[in-house]
C-alpha cells in the first residue's frame, strides 16, 4: 500500500477497501498499545505486591523481562505493518475521519436514498443566509481543510475549467464555485427533490472529466466530513442555543449527504455509459 503513487486512480470499491484496511491497521495498533499498557500495569503490580511461597527475586526478574519482550514484539509487529505514509493518519482527527469515511461510503452504497423531509428543508432554507452572513469563509475553510486531509484533492483541482467558457481558475477560487452551487440548490431550487437530483447528477457526471487528473469520487466524502466539522465550529458562535445548533447541524449534514449521493449517482452512470460505449467500439473494430 505504501508503494501507491499520489496520483493512483482507484475505483469506488478499491477506495472503500483502502479505507477499511487503514481503519483496521489503526485498530491493530491501538490494541497493541493497550496491551502494552496492560502488561506494564501487570508488571507494576507484580513488583510492588508482597509475594509468598517460592516466588523469589530472580523469578520476578525473568517474568518481567518476558512481559517486556512480548509487549515489544507485539507492538513492533503491528508497527511494521504500517507504511510511512500512514504515520500521520494515526492522529485522533484522522482516525475519526477514516471511520466517518467508511461509514459514509457504506451508507451511500445503498441505491435507496430517502428524500429530504420538510422539516429538514425548512431548517436549512431558513438558516442558510444567516449562516453564510455569520461566516462568509465557511466554504473556503472546508475546501482548504479538505486539501489538508488529501493532497491529491489540491493536485487534481489546480487550474481547472470551472465553466463552459473554459476559464481556468485556481484551487482556492473553486470554493466560491462550490458555494454558488449550494446556494442554487438551497435558495433558488428550494431543495426541490427533482431539481436537486438533476442538478447534482449533472455535476457529478462532469467530474468524469477530472479522472485523468487524478480525481476519485472519494474526494467528495473527504469534503463532506470537512464541511460537517467546519459547520459545527461555526454554529458554536452562530447561536448559543444547543438544541438549535444540533437541529441545524443535522439538517445541513442531511442536505450535504444527499447532494453527494446524487453526485455519485451521476458520476457512476456516466462511467457505466462510457464503459459500455467503449466495449461496443472494441467489438466493432477490425481484428
Amino acid at each position: 500500500m505504501s508503494s501507491l503513487p499520489v496520483h493512483t486512480t482507484l475505483d469506488d470499491s478499491a477506495m472503500t477497501g483502502l479505507l477499511e484496511r487503514r481503519c483496521a491497521l489503526v485498530d491493530d495498533t491501538t490494541k497493541a498499545m493497550k496491551k502494552l499498557s496492560v502488561d506494564q500495569s501487570t508488571m507494576t503490580t507484580m513488583t510492588s505486591s508482597p509475594f509468598t511461597g517460592s516466588w523469589d527475586e530472580s523469578s520476578k526478574t525473568t517474568t518481567t523481562r518476558n512481559h517486556l519482550e512480548h509487549s515489544s514484539s507485539t507492538t513492533s509487529a503491528s508497527s511494521k505493518r504500517l507504511s510511512p505514509r500512514l504515520d500521520r493518519l494515526l492522529s485522533l482527527p484522522n482516525r475519526k475521519m477514516l471511520t466517518l469515511l467508511n461509514t459514509i461510503r457504506k451508507k451511500d452504497s445503498s441505491s435507496n436514498q430517502e428524500p429530504l423531509d420538510e422539516k429538514t428543508k425548512r431548517t436549512v432554507i431558513g438558516e442558510w443566509k444567516g449562516i453564510l452572513a455569520h461566516s462568509p469563509e465557511l466554504f473556503m475553510c472546508a475546501w482548504q481543510r479538505s486539501a489538508g486531509r488529501s493532497a491529491s484533492i489540491k493536485k487534481t483541482f489546480v487550474n481547472v475549467d470551472a465553466s463552459d467558457d473554459e476559464v481556468k481558475i485556481g484551487f482556492s477560487e473553486l470554493s466560491g464555485v462550490i458555494q454558488n452551487f449550494f446556494n442554487k440548490i438551497i435558495l433558488v431550487q428550494q431543495l426541490d427533490e427533482t431539481q436537486m437530483r438533476i442538478t447534482c447528477e449533472a455535476l457529478g457526471a462532469r467530474h468524469i472529466d477530472f479522472v485523468s487528473r487524478g480525481f476519485n469520487s472519494a474526494f467528495w466524502d473527504v469534503f463532506l466530513v470537512c464541511m460537517g466539522e467546519v459547520l459545527s465550529e461555526v454554529l458554536l458562535s452562530y447561536t448559543t442555543d444547543a438544541g438549535r445548533r444540533a437541529e441545524i447541524s443535522m439538517a445541513c449534514e442531511r442536505v450535504f449527504a444527499t447532494t453527494v449521493h446524487y453526485m455519485r449517482t451521476g458520476y457512476q452512470e456516466r462511467r457505466r455509459k462510457e464503459a459500455k460505449a467503449n466495449d461496443k467500439s472494441h467489438d466493432h473494430s477490425p481484428s
